[in-house]
Formats: structure tokens, sequence, C-alpha cells
């Protein structure tokens, strides 16, 4: 959907024909206009399927998906989130993460996904000795940044004033 603060007027243009949900970006290229886009592939709620990479500068032009990474079967995935490379120079600078369950074994998994690779590859992955649930929303902080941030009972104090 696109909003024309100026007008107030609405648009709504398709990306793709696949069912996608839970858009992320570089947060480094937040507040601008962005090209590059990575989406969970909608599964069973609140399961996802893989995840896929929309180029928006080919909105209007046919469907948007650039890059794939379907997960493997019996794998299901939650919320993906973006890691941006130290210093990112370009949108895709940095790595798709997501947290994995293989239903049927029980066991689970983190992978780090390539975000400028045109499949993006798996360039990391991480057996867990327990799984995270479907629907655990979170963001990766740098480690300046987590020290930067205020203490936990600080935050929750906050989050009761609203």
């Amino acid at each position: 959907m696109r909003l024309d603060l100026k007008t107030g007027a609405v648009s709504r243009k398709p990306l793709s024909a696949m069912n996608l949900e839970f858009g992320i970006i570089n947060r480094c290229f937040g507040a601008r206009k962005n090209r590059f886009v990575y989406v969970s592939i909608g599964g069973l709620m609140p399961k996802s399927t893989g995840v896929v990479k929309l180029d928006l500068e080919r909105e209007g032009k046919g469907e948007c998906v650039v890059a794939q990474r379907v997960y493997e079967e019996g794998w299901f995935g939650s919320e993906a989130a973006f890691v941006a490379k130290s210093e990112s120079e370009s949108e895709d600078d940095g790595y798709v993460v997501a947290f994995l369950h293989e239903e049927a074994t029980g066991e689970a998994g983190f992978v780090v996904m390539d975000a400028a690779s045109s499949d993006l590859e798996i360039v990391a992955s991480v057996t867990l000795p327990q799984r995270v649930p479907y629907g655990f929303h979170g963001c990766f902080l740098t480690e300046e940044q987590l020290r930067s941030q205020r203490s936990i009972s600080s935050c929750w104090m906050l989050l009761g004033d609203i």
C-alpha cells in the first residue's frame, strides 16, 4: 500500500502472487525510500515456509520476487530479522536470520542467509537445544546498541505508563 501524505490518497498494488507477510528491511535504511524488502512466505498461521526478497523497483513490471529461500520439507519458521553488516553501504548488505523448527522430529535451528545472494544462500546454521515458538518477535541489536539501552526495569516501567 502507498500513502501519499500530501494528497491523502491511498493506492494498493500487488507485489507478488505469493502469500507473503511480516516484511522487514535493513533498519540502517529506515525512514528512506527502500528498494529491498524481505518477507516471510506464509504457511498455516503462524508458520512460514521460507523467505523472499522483493525488489520494489520492479513494482508495476510484474513479479517483484528476485530471490527466494524455501525451507526444507517439514521445517517451518517464524518472522525473520535483518542483521546489517557493519557500516552497510547498500540495502542488501547483511543477513536475514530466522529460527526454524522441524515438527516431526522436534529439531530446532537458527539460520543465517546472505541477503544479497540470488537465492538467499544459507551461510551458517546452528542446531538449537530447544525450539523457539512460532510467533516469537524480536530484533537484532549490536553489542553497542544493547549497552546503550536503559535497564530492563526502566523499559517495563515505561510500558506500564502507556
